[in-house]
């Protein structure tokens, strides 16, 4: 009994430090600053701690440029109705969110994630067979 209380205890001061090894939020974006990116979904990396985007949008100067875009995790994802497959590379984004402190790094944590995707309407409706909405997700309380 002795020896599994020693072998808990190291286990959880082994354990322990590493789960708050996770990065801050405020070291690596400006949390005063909003942008919004307007583009073409590259990729989408469905996993955990975070999922992530890849978009190809311009910068302030017009020039083009590949954004990486740090979005909640797959669980939480999931639970707000999302898969691997509800996005494609090529559908039209519109992102909101904190850039990153290093501007040149084209990083930002997004807020809201915003997609023009092609619904089909069904047999049952008068209208065209497929209409392209603008479908929003809000990431986290603020």
């Amino acid at each position: 009994m002795k020896l599994i209380k020693i072998f808990t205890l190291c286990a959880s001061l082994i354990l322990v430090p590493s789960a708050f090894a996770h990065h801050s939020f405020q070291a690596t974006y400006d949390m005063d600053t909003m942008i919004e990116i307007k583009g073409k979904l590259v990729q989408m990396n469905f996993r955990n701690p975070h999922a992530s985007v890849m978009v190809m949008a311009p910068d302030e100067d017009g020039n083009e440029q590949r954004w990486g875009v740090e979005w909640g995790g797959a669980t939480l994802l999931m639970r707000q109705g999302l898969t691997r497959t509800s996005f494609k590379p090529g559908d039209e984004v519109i992102i909101t969110g904190q850039p990153s402190r290093d501007r040149s790094d084209h990083r930002m944590r997004m807020k809201v994630f915003c997609a023009h995707q092609t619904v089909s309407a069904g047999a049952s409706l008068k209208i065209k067979p497929s209409i392209k909405v603008l479908f929003c997700l809000r990431n986290g309380k603020s």
